[in-house]
Formats: structure tokens, C-alpha cells, sequence
């Protein structure tokens, strides 16, 4: 989306954690502001650095954990091309950006928290606390269980009603 709202389809030509190169039907002004919703990589805010017909590069704008968490799925996607990992999800994550919630412990204790991804079975979130692996919670209204404890957050699958 370009600084006057328009959206369109486009390709990404090229990515890293500091910009990316697009092909487009409109190329926006240098310096002009966009926001790309990128498959694999959620929402990226940045700037337009150059342009050409048909083409921008933009220098892409995210804070520290964002820019770390691009880098990090620029080297699993590069892992997963070249056949050195696996996709162990069920289902497709979807990157959020800037989305709080409330995480609540069994103990009735609440914390914030910055959903970092979520699908259909479970969410990552950034969060001060670390409850065991295994322990109940609750995210928002959603019961889950804590699967993975990381640096400075968690990973859930979400408890579904079987019946």
C-alpha cells in the first residue's frame, strides 16, 4: 500500500532484513512510505530507496525483534529451499504485527502480551513470564498449553473443543 492508500498485487523480487525490491503496476515516489503484506512474512513497513519502471527497492523500517525475527525466517525459508529442514506445522502461521492481548496463568496472574504469529493450532507470543511447558493458560479467551518456552516469550497450541 502506497502513502495515498492504493493497493495492488505485486512480486517480490528480493528480500533481506534491511529492504526488499518489489515489481509492481505503480512504483510510488522516492522516500514515499509503503506497507507490503508479503506471503511468508506478514506485514513489512519501509521506504522507498529506488525506482524504476515497473520496479521499487524499499528500505525496510521494524524494530530490533521484528528485523531479528525476518532474519530468522529468511534463514529457515533458505534451510527449508534447500532441503535441510522440514515443516513440521499443521497449519500456515500468520505473522501479526503489534497485536496485545492477555495472557492469564492458572493462578489467576495476567500478563501482556505481543502476539508474535498465530494459526489455527497455536500462537507465539512475546510475553514476561515463563510458565513450564505443559502448564495451562489461557490466551485472551482461548485455552492453550504451553509447548515451548524461547527468550522472552512462548509458543501455545491451542486447546480445541472436541466435541
Amino acid at each position: 500500500m502506497l502513502s495515498d492508500g492504493s493497493e495492488f498485487s505485486c512480486v517480490t523480487v528480493d528480500i533481506s532484513p534491511g529492504g526488499i525490491s518489489i515489481r509492481g503496476p505503480r512504483t510510488g515516489q522516492h522516500g514515499e512510505r509503503v506497507i507490503a503484506y508479503i506471503q511468508n512474512f506478514g506485514r513489512i513497513e519501509g521506504f522507498i530507496k529506488r525506482r524504476a519502471r515497473g520496479w521499487f527497492a524499499m528500505v525496510i523500517r521494524a524494530s530490533d525483534n521484528k528485523r531479528a525475527r525476518l532474519t530468522e525466517r529468511l534463514e529457515w525459508l533458505d534451510k527449508y529451499r534447500n532441503n535441510e529442514t522440514l515443516d513440521r506445522r499443521a497449519d500456515e502461521r500468520v505473522e501479526v504485527d503489534q497485536v496485545t492481548t492477555i495472557l492469564r496463568l492458572r493462578d489467576g496472574s495476567e500478563f501482556n502480551a505481543e502476539l508474535i504469529d498465530v494459526s489455527l493450532a497455536g500462537a507465539t507470543v512475546n510475553v514476561n513470564a515463563a510458565p513450564p511447558v505443559g502448564a495451562q493458560v489461557m490466551l485472551g479467551q482461548q485455552p492453550a498449553v504451553v509447548a515451548r518456552l524461547f527468550e522472552g516469550g512462548l509458543a501455545l497450541v491451542f486447546e480445541l473443543d472436541n466435541e
